[in-house]
């Protein structure tokens, strides 16, 4: 799929004529995106963190997506980080998953507002898939009926309460602490508007105009793709969502496909020695 899409372009054109301005923000937009969930970490947590040893761990989890599952390597590697900092293996596992929990409220509203406002027109509308529609109730009827049976009922007791009774008080005095929170959200939202960031400043690297909204529905819709990929971060899946996107959007296809590549050096390929 990579090949195919770099096929289509003239790298000695692409370098001579880009934008070198747009293409440097654009790497600092990819240097934010890690910012991003180091705030979150330091935030999640109710312990001391070094900013700049959690920003370096969140770059060694860059690296760790070509060698494992991407939600594997980050959930690993910062337990692992926050353990070797002193917190309790439980307390860690569960502050990892409240940035996650963070991190996918803000992908959840972004996205929300990125359509919404690309849709202003008078003709956008919205229709759910009928798969979808169907789907919902389906899931939620399946899960009613397992737990309707005693035994589902006591395993899920039996794995969950006493978790949630270590980590529960600890996650609770986090939250409760006005700074941490700012800093967990704050860094749950720099991460996805970083990314798109980065992608409006690679278009702009070859002379494209299109609504920052459209790229930015565009960046989620290739970030929800390249999850369902079974490849190293998503080459290949990302790569051709998002250029097919921006080709919708009315961009020429060769300067889509030029944009995104520029973009994913960026955001995906510099960052993997750093983490190494």
């Amino acid at each position: 799929l990579l090949l195919g899409q770099l096929a289509k372009v003239d790298v000695v054109a692409l370098v001579r004529e880009a934008k070198w301005g747009w293409a440097l923000a654009c790497l600092g937009c990819a240097v934010l995106t890690f910012a991003g969930p180091s705030l979150s970490i330091v935030g999640a947590v109710e312990a001391k963190l070094s900013f700049v040893k959690t920003y370096m761990t969140q770059l060694a989890v860059a690296f760790s997506g070509l060698v494992a599952p991407a939600a594997v390597g980050n959930i690993a590697l910062n337990t692992r980080y926050l353990v070797r900092a002193g917190i309790t293996p439980a307390v860690a596992g569960a502050s990892v998953g409240l940035v996650q929990v963070a991190q996918f409220c803000s992908y959840f509203l972004l996205i929300v507002l990125s359509g919404v406002v690309a849709g202003t027109g008078t003709s956008a509308s919205f229709t759910p898939p009928p798969m979808l529609v169907a789907a919902i109730p389906v899931v939620v009827l399946v899960i009613g009926a397992l737990f309707a049976i005693p035994r589902v009922r006591a395993f899920v007791k039996a794995r969950l309460v006493p978790q949630l009774r270590t980590v529960l008080p600890q996650i609770l005095r986090v939250i409760q602490r006005p700074s941490k929170l700012a800093m967990m959200i704050t860094g749950s939202l720099l991460l996805d508007v970083a990314f798109v960031a980065a992608l409006v400043c690679a278009t702009k690297a070859f002379g494209a105009e299109a609504p920052l909204a459209g790229i930015a529905v565009v960046y989620f819709a290739g970030a929800i793709v390249g999850s369902a990929v079974p490849t190293p971060g998503g080459i290949g899946g990302i790569e051709a969502a998002i250029s097919a996107g921006l080709v919708a959007l009315g961009m020429d296809s060769g300067v889509a496909v030029s944009s995104v590549l520029l973009y994913r050096f960026a955001t995906y390929w510099i960052p993997i020695p750093f983490g190494w």
